[in-house]
């Protein structure tokens, strides 16, 4: 007699193009043992940064939009929500499910963006497919298990549990829970962009026991700060710059993100001036479309405990930017984008850098080649290029990372060790030394049984027991996009007590 064959079981493949930071987008397949799929899409981020980057937008890579039965968005920022209208535009017909303050945040932020897109001879997409994009969006309670439905219209047999995250608020952390028939469950785990508390906020991340105390067989967790640790973060540079160029006579145009980051800086500014360390006399003004629609909608969000933030001697910048620049009083002005490639602060950037009464200020995140890296980098004297604009540096340049809503090193192992069993932990969203630095933790973690990283270039098939195997991605779409040769698997630590021997009494 020939040996029998084993009976197929439920398996998911997951892949993920993200290389380094920004533009993540996750795409996961779950096959049944019937042949029947399920195709989440975790996350559709636009690349930020260099003009090299931004080039990779408008291209959803590997995925078929069309197949796509649902997207889960762990939060609004637009490096994980910007490309969702460009589903639409492709094709797809699924819903978009999140939190409801990432909907009330994400739906300007995105309406925003596709005004920008307008300007571009080729955009990546239009009103209508944000519209369609936004009719699809549909809210999940933090941590009430929902059954996702696919394209039929039918049950999946695939569950999620938002939880919250205090990344930023509305932000999730979001457990998938496939439920095949005559067969045990299993659970997959995306962190999204993770941190303990922000300064908005009264609460902690949380998670559930029954999320920690059951096997998680996948779990794709942020490394952004991998290599950053509490010992080496400065905590109060802001205030001290602040009131230290204040102090010298300078102006300061602070750049900042729209979504956190500048309403951080508004209310970081606010308590400077009831502390008495920033003078009510300095006129604080805010420039930038988005950041204003946001700062406006801030006290309404659930997830804000904060409401009264705004510092005293508030105003809205007039359009006219150069007389606001040429004024001869001081004042301090926050405004979009972060790194000076976009927005208002591209222009305010241009005109600043050769007055020596100016400091520009970054409030995070620079990348390479950016408009904010180029001035950093910059020697006083230096002639460079500040988006177009052939000028000699005379201004201060400064910049601080305090305010970044990502944990540290120390936060993120402390977040894995609080699962009772990993089977599978993939260190993603992160320089290739954070993700590596982080595995280097994780290898030494007791609860962990594979640890490895993603690099944008790998697919990893993993069942109820974790990982299975590794493949290299070469084409698309994704049932065709791995190569027929598989990568060797990372050998398995065996720390997790529960992979074999408690698996029957941890099921679901």
């Amino acid at each position: 007699m020939g040996r029998r064959r084993s009976k197929p079981k439920a398996y998911a493949t997951i892949q993920s193009v993200q290389e380094d930071v920004t533009g993540s987008r996750t795409l996961v397949v779950i096959t049944f043992s019937n042949g029947n799929k399920f195709r989440l899409l975790v996350d559709c981020g636009m690349y930020q940064g260099s003009v090299e980057e931004y080039a990779k937008n408008g291209s959803l890579g590997f995925i078929n939009a069309e197949l796509i039965d649902a997207v889960l968005l762990t939060h609004a920022h637009v490096d994980h929500s910007g490309q969702i209208p460009l589903l639409y535009a492709n094709g797809a017909n699924c819903n978009v499910y999140m939190s409801q303050d990432t909907k009330r945040i994400c739906i300007p932020l995105l309406e925003n963006t596709c005004q920008i897109f307008a300007q571009d001879n080729n955009p990546m997409y239009n009103e209508n497919d944000l519209n369609r994009a936004i009719h699809a969006f549909e809210t999940i309670e933090y941590d009430e298990w929902v059954e996702l439905k696919n394209l039929m219209n039918m049950p999946s047999g695939v569950s999620v549990k938002f939880i919250r995250n205090e990344h930023i608020p509305g932000a999730a952390s979001i457990c998938v829970q496939v439920s095949p028939e005559n067969e045990e469950s299993f659970r997959l785990m995306f962190s999204g962009d993770y941190n303990m508390s922000n300064a908005f906020s009264n609460r902690i991340t949380t998670m559930p026991e029954d999320i920690k105390k059951n096997p998680i067989a996948f779990f794709m967790m942020e490394a952004t700060y991998g290599r950053k640790t509490k010992k080496n973060m400065v905590v109060g540079k802001f205030e001290n710059d602040v009131e230290k160029y204040i102090g010298m006579g300078k102006s300061i145009i602070v750049t900042a993100f729209a979504n956190m980051r500048m309403q951080n800086c508004l209310y970081l500014l606010r308590q400077m001036q009831d502390k008495g360390t920033l003078s009510t006399d300095i006129p604080i003004y805010i420039d930038g479309g988005m950041g204003e629609a946001l700062t406006n909608i801030w006290p309404i969000l659930n997830t804000v405990d904060i409401k009264d933030f705004l510092p005293q001697n508030f105003h809205r910048a007039s359009t006219d930017k150069k007389k606001l620049i040429d004024s001869e009083g001081q004042f301090i002005l926050v405004t979009t984008s972060g790194m000076g490639n976009f927005g208002p602060s591209k222009e305010y950037l241009s005109m600043a850098i050769s007055k020596d009464n100016m400091v520009i200020y970054f409030s995070g995140y620079v990348s390479n080649e950016s408009t904010a890296r180029r001035i950093i980098d910059a020697k006083l004297g230096d002639i460079l290029d500040v988006n177009g604009a052939i000028k000699e540096k005379r201004a201060i340049s400064d910049y601080t990372e305090e305010m970044s809503a990502h944990a540290r090193a120390e936060d993120l192992q402390s977040f894995i060790e609080q699962f009772h069993c990993i089977r599978t932990l993939v260190w993603n969203h992160g320089s290739n030394t954070s993700k590596l630095a982080m595995k280097e933790r994780s290898d030494k973690m007791e609860n962990v049984d594979v640890s490895t990283i993603n690099d944008g270039k790998i697919a990893f098939k993993v069942d109820k027991d974790g990982l299975v195997k590794e493949f290299t991605i070469v084409s698309i779409p994704v049932e065709k996009s791995i190569s027929k040769q598989p990568k060797r698997a990372p050998k398995r630590n065996k720390k997790c007590k529960t992979t074999r021997r408690n698996k029957r009494a941890t099921g679901y």
